[in-house]
């Protein structure tokens, strides 16, 4: 009876260091995901390749060198 209690003992442990294991895997993803966004904090330049020359940001029609 006492190695059934340790076997379970032991097998509820290892599902708990799973667990932890997942959630430290889950947050250091989120914190990945949130210190990705921070770093590209900025307006992305969406204008096309052929150099249409209006701003989207501010809507002047300057030319991409010069904002």
């Amino acid at each position: 009876m006492n190695l059934l209690t340790n076997l379970w003992a032991a097998v509820i442990n290892l599902l708990a260091d799973v667990h932890s294991l997942e959630t430290d895997v889950t947050s250091t993803q989120i914190r990945l995901t949130i210190s990705e966004v921070v770093a590209s904090n900025s307006t992305p330049d969406l204008r096309p390749l052929t150099g249409w020359p209006h701003c989207l940001s501010c809507g002047a029609a300057h030319s991409r060198g010069n904002e």
